[in-house]
């Protein structure tokens, strides 16, 4: 809630030279295309990717996601 995203949650944290990282993981298990939304039969092919979000009291944020690509049939 202290983040204030949906349709993820926190799995993990730790913290680095550069502040807080949190890794975050989709609540869905069923791999949905990102273009459309639609929802996808399979996945291939992923990696992990850093955003920063907003600062926390004071501290650079960074949310940590395992991007995966899904075949789209839409």
């Amino acid at each position: 809630m202290l983040l204030s995203i949906q349709d993820l949650a926190v799995r993990n944290f730790h913290f680095d030279a550069t502040g807080l990282v949190v890794d975050v993981a989709p609540t869905w298990s069923i791999p949905r295309c990102g273009e459309c939304g639609a929802k996808c039969r399979s996945g291939h092919d992923s990696r992990s990717r850093r955003w920063r979000h907003h600062d926390l009291a004071g501290m650079t944020l960074r949310l940590r996601y395992r991007i995966r690509r899904a075949y789209c049939g839409a």
